[in-house]
C-alpha cells in the first residue's frame, strides 16, 4: 500500500493533468492547489504567496505521509541477517544518506519558508535571514483565495486517480502475469512506453 500512497502524493500535486484539460475554469470550479500556484507565480507574480502556498502543502502531505506511514506499520528489513561489521557500515551508509537527502529536502524547504514570511519589498534582498517578518500571506491565501475548493479538488484528483489506477493496474498486471494470450508481450510494452514516453511529451508540450 506504500506505492498506492506514493502515487496519491503524486497526483495529489498534479498540475498537468488539469492545466492541459480546464486551466482550473470555469471560475476556478475545477482549481487545484497545483494549479493555483502556478498561476499565483507565475500570472501574478506573487512569490511570497505561491511560498506560502507551497508550505502549506508540504506540511499537509508530511503529516498524512507520517499519519499513514505509522499506522501501517514499519516493513521488514534485511538488516537483522547482516554480521556485526555488516550492519556498522549499513547504519553509517543510512546516515550519510539521511543527512544529505534531509539537507537537499530542507534547504529549499528554508527558501520557501523565508518567502511566505518575507514582505514583498524584501523578497529579493540577498540573505537567507529575513529584516521583517510577516504573516500577511497567510492571511491573505485564507481570506482572499478560496483555499478550501482547491484542497477538495486536488483530494477528489488524488483520491480518484489512485482508486481507478490501483484497480486497473491491478486487473491489468494479473492478466500479464499469470495468463498467455497474443499481443502480451506488446500490451506490456505499450504500457511501459506510455508511462515513461508520454508524461515527458506531457511537459514537453507545457514550455
Amino acid at each position: 500500500m506504500n506505492v498506492a500512497l506514493v502515487f496519491a502524493l503524486f497526483n495529489f500535486n498534479n498540475f498537468d493533468l488539469i492545466y492541459l484539460t480546464t486551466q482550473g475554469g470555469p471560475l476556478d470550479r475545477t482549481m487545484t492547489l497545483p494549479a493555483k500556484n502556478y498561476e499565483v507565480a507565475f500570472k501574478g507574480l506573487q512569490v511570497g504567496m505561491s511560498s506560502t502556498l507551497a508550505v502549506m502543502m508540504l506540511i499537509l502531505l508530511a503529516i498524512v505521509s507520517t499519519v499513514y506511514l505509522n499506522s501501517s506499520g514499519s516493513p521488514p528489513t534485511a538488516v537483522a541477517s547482516l554480521t556485526m561489521k555488516g550492519k556498522l557500515l549499513a547504519r553509517i551508509g543510512f546516515s550519510v544518506s539521511f543527512v544529505l537527502v534531509t539537507a537537499a529536502v530542507v534547504a529549499p524547504f528554508c527558501w520557501l519558508l523565508f518567502c511566505s514570511i518575507k514582505p514583498r519589498a524584501d523578497l529579493f534582498l540577498m540573505g537567507a535571514k529575513p529584516r521583517t517578518l510577516t504573516l500577511s500571506n497567510y492571511f491573505d491565501l485564507f481570506n482572499r483565495t478560496e483555499i478550501g475548493r482547491f484542497l477538495w479538488n486536488s483530494t477528489w484528483v488524488a483520491a480518484t486517480v489512485t482508486g481507478l489506477t490501483v484497480v486497473v493496474s491491478t486487473l491489468g498486471a494479473y492478466s500479464l502475469i499469470f495468463f498467455r494470450y497474443r499481443g502480451r508481450e506488446f500490451i506490456g510494452r505499450a504500457h511501459f512506453a506510455d508511462v515513461y514516453v508520454s508524461r515527458g511529451c506531457n511537459y514537453r508540450s507545457l514550455s
